[in-house]
């Protein structure tokens, strides 16, 4: 059809059907444009057996049917394009509270995707409290890596981790760990800080690395009251964190702090790019089916029904919120255009910067100084970094192995 052609037709349109092909067509242009969905959180359930103070999810009963399960797994492996991997991530609450929900999942999602001629990369964030033999023999063998929430030793961890009944859950997590270190070589913890633990951050460390833990995912709590007086005391605890780095990294242990990484983006000229991979090759589903950019927009109904990106059953119907994900422009980040790091920032997470202060384009104090220490940082302490180009001992396992790269700087806490 020639251009003359269409153009007669839109010219016998009404007004109404003008507007309806017109935002048919600013949907499908949004859908030839925007990624191929490649990253799924899955949220199995909302409950849990602990009661940390400081999670956001709501400890409702409700778990996932796999029926939603299934649609979700359908829709990432067919939209996921030529891509031959797709990752999966079992969230909650506690998904172990659902383990046999798990295992039916699992089998599904492994026998779609071999069909298809894909694969699937699987872990898990648990509170390892449910762990067994059996729970990790099963996941094991099918390549699921298990992140354990644990945050450092066992005064910072029980202060804010427990059971329903107030006992400290420390020692409920550890006690696998000898166990998942036999077949999981690289073994992650996610770390929450908040101003009652964090003078303990380096001491937390240490203290997991002798238990056998080996990559951090390290952030604070977002909802955390934290002053100058407790960013001062993060900020040093960083530094104890490096020093104590470098040494088991010169001592060869197979140890990964990703802050610590060598960067190739570091030196790269970011002024143009803005922002995560949440809502653009990476989506959460919720038991209810809703689909979400990441699951840091499961927070509270504000966020949650600003960032809604669709349902199960209909897939992403949002394209105008999708967009605001994936909008690299700098006028956007207008608050950040005179800003001297503006070219080494990312803008932040954008869930965190809505969080705190309205707008996913503009980020919360803390995290404008935060970033300004570690520039400094880098500069001040450059070992800290040439530490990570050491080779690991002979046999210790390669990075490739590792539960993920574990980038972002701040992790909302998902226990």
């Amino acid at each position: 059809m020639s251009l003359a052609t269409i153009d007669q037709s839109l010219k016998d349109l009404s007004p109404e059907d003008l507007r309806t092909l017109a935002q048919r067509f600013a949907a499908e242009l949004a859908r030839v444009q925007r990624p191929n969905i490649r990253k799924l959180e899955l949220f199995v359930t909302e409950d849990c057996n602990l009661r940390c103070d400081y999670c956001w999810v709501p400890k409702n009963p409700r778990c996932m049917s796999l029926d939603t399960a299934k649609r979700a797994i359908d829709f990432v492996l067919d939209d996921c394009g030529q891509a031959e991997k797709v990752a999966v991530t079992l969230f909650g609450g506690e998904p172990l509270l659902e383990f046999d929900l798990v295992r039916q999942i699992m089998g599904y999602a492994m026998e779609r995707a071999s069909a298809l001629g894909k694969r699937i990369g699987w872990a898990m964030t648990t509170n390892g409290t449910l762990l067994s033999p059996r729970v990790v023999e099963f996941c094991l063998r099918r390549g699921l890596k298990f992140l354990l929430s644990v945050d450092g030793c066992r005064e910072s961890h029980d202060i804010h981790r427990k059971f329903a009944d107030g006992k400290g859950s420390f020692d409920e997590i550890v006690k696998w760990v000898p166990m998942l270190k036999r077949t999981q070589g690289w073994l992650g913890a996610r770390m929450t800080l908040t101003p009652t633990n964090v003078h303990l951050l380096a001491q937390g460390v240490t203290t997991l690395v002798e238990q056998g833990v080996n990559q951090f995912l390290i952030g604070r709590d977002l909802a955390s009251p934290w002053t100058a007086g407790a960013i001062h005391l993060l900020q040093e605890q960083w530094v104890a964190v490096g020093e104590a780095y470098q040494r088991l990294r010169a001592a060869r242990r197979p140890v990964r702090l990703t802050v610590f990484e060598k960067d190739s983006r570091h030196d790269a000229d970011k002024s143009d790019w803005w922002g995560c991979e949440a809502g653009r090759d990476k989506i959460a589903v919720m038991p209810s089916g809703d689909i979400y950019p990441c699951s840091r927009f499961i927070d509270k109904a504000g966020i949650q029904r600003t960032f809604w990106l669709g349902h199960v059953d209909v897939g992403l119907v949002a394209e105008r919120t999708r967009q605001q994900l994936t909008d690299d422009r700098d006028v956007i980040r207008y608050k950040c255009m005179k800003c001297a790091h503006r070219n080494t920032c990312m803008g932040g997470c954008p869930a965190t910067n809505y969080l705190c202060t309205g707008s996913p384009y503009i980020p919360p104090k803390i995290d404008c100084e935060m970033h300004t220490f570690w520039e400094r940082l880098r500069h001040e302490r450059p070992e800290f970094w040439a530490a990570s180009e050491i080779p690991y001992g002979a046999g210790k396992g390669n990075s490739d192995e590792c539960v993920g790269d574990g980038r972002l700087p701040q992790i909302r806490p998902t226990r």
